[in-house]
């Protein structure tokens, strides 16, 4: 294997010494083998291509964090792009959430009760959205999926007590924010 190509060897280099020139050989080493990924999540060539930039980003702010001793570099960054791309399917599954309840909204409440649910219902979501993705992913799986924090911890690959923080200080700020929304109508 030609070791200039060689993606393992690359990230070790971009780690070493971040810089742009770098992390450019980098996400050109490395891009072909992780676009596939975002793209089976998303099933859309755009959103796919938008949850790659966004991951390289992340990857970029944690190069510090990598650790060769529990895995290579290729599967830690597909690591960091899956959960990229599922956080932002959640996110679109939200958004198409909301413009359905109108359409899915009883027919036995009356029109102005219909409005204030689809309302509350897109307010909920804009607050959501404002919430750090793995914070946003474990709420929704929390209180929508009945999922504990321990399967959430290990759907993510997380600690326990990290994914206990995402959701202790995401709950306030999901609040203050529902509060100001609620104030403004």
């Amino acid at each position: 294997m030609n070791l200039e190509k060689d993606p393992q060897l690359i990230f070790l280099k971009c780690a070493a010494q971040p810089s742009q020139n770098n992390f450019k050989v980098l996400y050109e080493a490395t891009q072909m083998r992780l676009f596939p990924v975002c793209l089976r999540i998303l099933k859309n060539q755009e959103l796919a291509q938008d949850c790659l930039q966004a991951s390289y980003v992340k990857i970029w702010r944690n190069l510090d964090s990598y650790d060769a001793k529990k895995s290579k570099a290729v599967t830690w960054m597909s690591r960091i792009i899956r959960n990229q791309a599922l956080d932002m399917l959640k996110r679109k599954q939200i958004v198409d959430y909301v413009d359905d309840v109108p359409d899915m909204a009883d027919p036995s409440l009356h029109q102005e009760a219909q409005l204030l649910a689809a309302e509350q219902s897109a307010l909920l979501a804009q607050c959501l959205a404002q919430l750090k993705p793995q914070a946003m992913h474990c709420i929704l799986g929390n209180y929508f999926d009945s999922l504990t924090l321990q399967e959430l911890a290990d759907q993510l690959s997380q600690p326990l007590s990290t994914v206990k923080t995402w959701v202790r200080r995401s709950l306030p700020l999901l609040k203050k924010c529902l509060e100001r929304s609620y104030e403004q109508h």
